[in-house]
């Protein structure tokens, strides 16, 4: 009997499943580009609104977003996708 775990998510019709560490690393990476995906962004963005967001702990407002993103997207994308963002807020912290 092998004690081998096996991991799986859908995307749509399509199922990744994960065995070892090199495919976990790789159903992560896509797991991330879906994340990041312009029109998932874009949807999360709406339901924010929708649901009349407050501000986040950095402060900004829904109505900020948009512009923001638009200036910063493309560090922040390449920081997720890369493993090594950290929100203004985690990383804005002082210890007295």
């Amino acid at each position: 009997m092998s004690d081998m775990r096996q991991t799986s998510f859908n995307f749509g019709a399509e199922s990744l499943a994960a065995s070892s560490a090199s495919e976990r690393s790789a159903l992560t990476e896509a797991l991330m580009e879906e994340v990041c995906k312009r029109d998932n962004l874009l949807k999360a963005l709406q339901r924010v609104k929708a649901n009349k967001g407050s501000a986040g702990i950095d402060g900004m407002s829904v109505d900020e977003l948009p512009d923001y993103l638009k200036q910063h997207w493309a560090t922040i994308r390449g920081q997720l996708l890369s493993g090594t963002y950290l929100s203004g807020a985690t990383t804005s912290w002082t210890v007295s």
